[in-house]
């Protein structure tokens, strides 16, 4: 299952300022494997800022806290 491919989308990525928007995605012409595309989203949650805790981002993944990566600076331990 993991080496099947798979196609990737492409969209504008939100603005510093942005807390979130609704868009339709296009497929982007690039496609891999599926394991390809859980490393690439693996490595875009390896950031990590000053204390060495990985960036949260933004994103209405949970109500709670999703405005804490706001201008690139939230961090989390949830993703440690």
């Amino acid at each position: 299952m993991l080496a099947g491919n798979v196609p990737f989308f492409s969209g504008d990525p939100l603005d510093l300022e942005e807390v979130g928007h609704y868009s339709t995605y296009e497929t982007d012409v690039e496609d891999g494997t599926l394991y390809e595309l859980c490393c690439r989203v693996v490595d875009k949650g390896l950031t990590a800022e000053g204390h060495s805790l990985p960036l949260i981002g933004s994103g209405d993944w949970n109500d709670g806290i999703n405005r804490v990566g706001t201008a690139g600076r939230g961090e989390s331990i949830w993703m440690v």
